[in-house]
């Protein structure tokens, strides 16, 4: 189900998920979770801004 893809920049490993199974973890939990799809949107959003920020940390430090 999940993807692990290593980033060449900096040897991190990153998980990530295919679409169809996205999309069968998002039905999982509006159902057995009881999440609407306003809450999932807004944790995807906060995942985004927050990997954002730590990039964004990193980048800062090496010019420093």
């Amino acid at each position: 189900m999940i993807s692990t893809v290593l980033a060449k920049a900096n040897n991190h490993c990153i998980k990530t998920l295919n679409a169809k199974n996205a999309t069968a973890l998002d039905k999982d939990l509006m159902s057995i979770g009881a999440f609407s799809i306003d809450q999932l949107m807004e944790l995807a959003g906060l995942s985004v801004s927050q990997a954002g920020n730590l990039k964004s940390i990193r980048i800062a430090s090496r010019t420093s």
